[in-house]
């Protein structure tokens, strides 16, 4: 069943928007990677809810077609993230995909320039499902680059940015039964390191690694700033807050943020993390710590 597309402006006051926790899927075609526009950045279902929705938007000069689908990113015990399109679904054990307890309409659609188009899902729990958090990245590609075979790349990046070109992948998350997680960071430690690439020329810049242990059986998203307080008042000394994931099959999690250079002259680093506005913890604390120079 096709469901109508809509005007874009009168729901979009409905939402808050936020950096998206989405996989990049990339291309061959040179459009701008505002051409398309999902709200919401990802889609959270908790356990008392059997409906959601995507409202997807062509921000484009002109008419495009779109096709639907599933994308699965996950997690080793340690973090290293696994693209199980090219792994295997059974690859890292304890990933329960969402594709499995959710169905999806419509699966393509074709709009003009400035046009939405709402995506509902209808979550259907059996009897006896275990309790727990089921995932998958909810993929939106323009039809000719899914019909070239092209844009069907998931990058093997965890920090969790935005989407390049004309195809994008963002997480949904279904909640069955009794769901819980939490997050220990430990170990903040500062280095000054060389952030170039490809062999250009050094550039040295001041960082901050953690290590998230996660417990519980659901993924914790968190938001990562570093502070300094020589002055008395603390200043963050980052270009804006990191947001990270740590996802419900992994335990552990490395991450590392990137100071501003004014960071080196602080003798009195803070690392603070917080629960993200899109977790069930919504904007909680989860660690206040010293980092040692």
């Amino acid at each position: 069943m096709r469901i109508g597309t809509v005007s874009f402006g009168s729901i979009l006051k409905h939402f808050v928007l936020a950096l998206a926790f989405a996989i990049p899927v990339c291309g061959g075609f040179s459009q701008p990677s505002n051409a398309m526009a999902i709200t919401p950045p990802r889609l959270v279902i908790d356990s008392e809810q059997k409906t959601g929705f995507f409202i997807i938007k062509n921000n484009s000069s002109v008419p495009e077609t779109y096709r639907f689908g599933w994308r699965h990113v996950a997690m080793t015990p340690d973090g290293d993230v696994v693209n199980l399109e090219k792994e295997g679904m059974d690859s890292v054990p304890g990933y329960r995909p969402a594709r499995e307890v959710l169905r999806f309409s419509p699966r393509r659609t074709t709009l003009q320039p400035g046009e939405a188009q709402r995506v509902s899902f209808l979550v259907r729990r059996k009897p006896g499902l275990p309790e727990g958090e089921y995932r998958s990245h909810f993929l939106v590609e323009r039809e000719s680059q899914a019909q070239s075979g092209k844009g069907d790349t998931v990058s093997n990046s965890a920090t969790v940015g935005f989407g390049l070109n004309v195809a994008r992948a963002v997480p949904v998350y279904v909640m069955n039964g009794n769901v819980k997680g939490s997050l220990e960071i430990q170990a903040p430690r500062y280095a000054v390191e060389n952030v170039s690439a490809n062999n250009k020329k050094e550039k040295m810049r001041p960082t901050v690694t953690f290590d998230a242990y996660r417990e519980g059986n659901r993924s914790v998203i968190g938001t990562a700033d570093v502070f300094c307080a020589d002055s008395g008042e603390e200043v963050s000394v980052m270009n804006a807050p990191q947001n990270f994931v740590v996802y419900a099959e992994a335990n552990h999690r490395t991450e590392k943020l990137y100071l501003l250079d004014n960071a080196r002259n602080c003798r009195a680093l803070r690392l603070d993390v917080r629960a993200h506005i899109d977790d069930i913890l919504s904007g909680e604390p989860i660690a206040s710590l010293p980092v040692p120079k």
